[in-house]
């Protein structure tokens, strides 16, 4: 029988991955855009002229709507993977019963996938978007230049602190949430 703590621990899981998949969902759309905007400024250079982007209430330069969606998709990573992170936690707490750990690991979220291609796959898309975008932006602003001559120092370190977030949700991944893999270790090596 369910108490009424775990029951809410239950309910809190489910709001965890539910709020963990739209944050992802979310992020594949912002790095998309971000995309979207690096061939727009492609295509602006080879014209030599700057086109502007509608953005709530007004307009801004392409540019500003690139960094705009670029810190949208960070901030994203951070909320996605506090909700996996949380909702490993709260798997961690549930570990003693072995019903409750099956029937969180059956709910339908990309956190709780068996299958790493989704699982993983989900996680690694926005990234992959991030980079293409940043490297087009990175031969777009020094194209007179041979590539050996490019700030990939810099490039580096920008891409870490931007992909950290994805970086983390990969690591807490390993394993789908809600798995017997995802409780503590009891020592007793079974």
């Amino acid at each position: 029988m369910i108490t009424d703590g775990q029951h809410v621990l239950v309910e809190n899981f489910r709001e965890c991955v539910r709020v963990y998949q739209r944050y992802t969902m979310l992020a594949i759309g912002a790095a998309f855009c971000l995309l979207l905007f690096s061939l727009r400024l492609k295509r602006e250079a080879s014209q030599n002229e700057e086109m502007r982007v509608e953005v709530l209430y007004g307009d801004v330069p392409t540019i500003t709507a690139w960094f705009i969606a670029l810190g949208f998709y960070f901030v994203l990573g951070i909320f996605a993977y506090y909700a996996v992170h949380r909702a490993k936690q709260i798997v961690q707490r549930l570990a003693d019963n072995a019903e409750i750990i099956e029937a969180l690991s059956m709910y339908p979220s990309l956190a709780t996938e068996p299958n790493p291609l989704f699982r993983i796959g989900s996680v690694i898309i926005s990234p992959c978007l991030v980079v293409a975008s940043m490297l087009i932006e990175l031969t777009r602003s020094y194209e007179s230049k041979v590539w050996t001559d490019y700030p990939w120092g810099g490039f580096l370190i920008v891409a870490v602190i931007v992909l950290a977030p994805c970086i983390s949700i990969l690591i807490e991944l390993k394993a789908p949430v809600g798995t017997v893999s995802n409780a503590p270790d009891d020592g007793s090596g079974e």
